[in-house]
C-alpha cells in the first residue's frame, strides 16, 4: 500500500483527447483570428483619419467630402487613401456612382449639386493651383479637366477633356450602362471649375456623340462665375490703423490721433493678418494704411475676433476688408497672385 496498488493508471480515451484537442485549438484559432480583426480594424480607423485629413489639406468641404466617400464606397476600395494617388479610380467610379443617383431616384437638383461637387473635388486633387489666368476664350482650356453637361429635359454627365480639334471640344464620358444620353444635335449648358481661377458657364451644342465620346462646339460666349479665393502670402509690410468714428459721435479726446503702427504679417485679396504692439477694441471699423508696389492703400476693415492669437507682446490680429477701391483691391490681388 506504501507504494500504491499494482493497478495500472486509468488510459485516456482517444476520442476525448481528440475533442479537448480539438476545443483548444479552436479556442486559439478564434482568438489568433479576433487579434487580427481588432489589428484591421485599427488600420481602417487609421486610414480613415488619414483619409479625412488629407482632404480637408486639399480644402474639400463638407459635402464635397461626402461625394468622395460615396466614390470611394461604390468601388468598395479598402484603402480610401489610393484615391488621392490614382486618378484612374477616381473616374471609373465616377459612372457607377451616378448611375447608382439615379437608380436611388434622386431629383434633378441634388444630381446636378453632386455633378458639380465631383467636378471641383477632382480639380482640388489631381490639378491643384493656387492661381490660373482667367481664360479668354473657352479654347485655352486645358484638356485632362472635367465637365458638366446638363440638358434641357434634365439629362446630367460628366466628361473628361481629352483634346480640342478644329473648334471643337472631345471629350470622353462617364457613363455606366448601355447606349448614352440623347444629346446629340442638341444645346445643352456646360459647367466646369479651374482650380485658382473661377467656375465657368456656358451654352454649347452637341456636334456628335457615340461610343462614349462626345464632341460640342467651343461657343463665343460664356459666363466666368464666382471666382476661387486667393491663399495668404506671407509678407511684412509696415502699416497704421486707427479707428474711425461714426459722424453721429464726436471723436473722444484720447481718441484723436489715435493711430497704431504694425506690420502685415500676411495677406490675401480680402484679409490682412496684421501684427500690432498693443490690444485693440474688435468692435467698429478701422482704416488699414500701407503701401505696396508703390501705391499708398487705405482700406475700411473690421476686425475678425476668433482669430485673434497673442504672442509674447505682440498681437495678430486678421482684418477683413469692407470697402476699398477698385483700384486698391485690384493692386493688392496683384501683388497676392505676383507673390504666390
Amino acid at each position: 500500500m506504501l507504494f500504491g496498488t499494482e493497478e495500472p493508471w486509468p488510459s485516456i480515451d482517444p476520442i476525448v483527447a481528440a475533442i479537448v484537442l480539438s476545443l483548444f485549438t479552436v479556442i486559439i484559432i478564434f482568438l489568433l483570428l479576433l487579434r487580427y480583426s481588432y489589428k484591421l480594424k485599427d488600420k481602417q480607423r487609421k486610414a480613415h483619419q488619414l483619409f479625412l485629413f488629407k482632404a480637408k489639406q486639399l480644402g474639400l468641404s463638407n459635402y464635397q467630402f461626402k461625394a468622395l466617400r460615396g466614390l470611394v464606397d461604390i468601388i468598395k476600395l479598402k484603402d480610401p487613401n489610393r484615391m488621392f494617388s490614382d486618378e484612374a479610380l477616381f473616374e471609373r467610379s465616377i459612372g457607377a456612382f451616378l448611375a447608382y443617383l439615379k437608380s436611388a431616384g434622386e431629383g434633378d437638383e441634388t444630381v446636378i449639386g453632386i455633378c458639380r461637387d465631383i467636378i471641383i473635388t477632382h480639380e482640388k486633387i489631381y490639378r491643384p493651383s493656387a492661381f490660373r489666368t482667367p481664360l479668354t476664350t473657352l479654347a485655352e482650356i486645358e484638356p485632362g479637366g472635367l465637365i458638366f453637361l446638363l440638358s434641357e429635359d434634365g439629362g446630367a454627365c460628366i466628361a473628361k477633356i481629352t483634346a480640342i480639334v478644329e473648334g471643337k471640344l472631345l471629350n470622353r464620358v462617364f457613363w455606366k450602362g448601355e447606349a448614352s444620353l440623347p444629346l446629340e444635335g442638341k444645346n445643352v449648358d456646360l459647367y466646369f471649375w479651374r482650380a485658382g481661377d473661377a467656375e465657368y458657364n456656358a451654352s454649347v451644342k452637341v456636334v456628335r456623340f457615340k461610343d462614349r465620346e462626345i464632341e460640342v462646339a467651343i461657343p463665343e460666349s460664356y459666363t466666368r462665375g464666382k471666382e476661387v479665393r486667393l491663399p495668404y502670402v506671407d509678407v511684412m509690410v509696415p502699416c497704421t490703423i486707427r479707428k474711425e468714428t461714426p459722424e453721429s459721435q464726436p471723436e473722444k479726446e484720447e481718441e484723436k490721433g489715435g493711430s497704431i503702427g504694425g506690420a502685415i504679417y500676411k495677406i490675401n485679396e480680402n484679409e490682412a493678418v496684421v501684427k500690432l504692439p498693443e490690444k485693440i477694441d474688435y468692435r467698429g471699423l478701422y482704416t488699414l494704411s500701407f503701401t505696396i508696389s508703390d501705391f499708398n492703400v487705405k482700406i475700411t476693415t473690421k476686425v475678425i475676433a476668433d482669430r485673434t492669437i497673442q504672442e509674447q507682446t505682440s498681437m495678430f490680429y486678421t482684418f477683413k476688408f469692407t470697402a476699398a477701391s477698385d483700384i486698391a483691391r485690384k493692386i493688392i490681388k496683384n501683388y497676392v497672385v505676383k507673390h504666390l
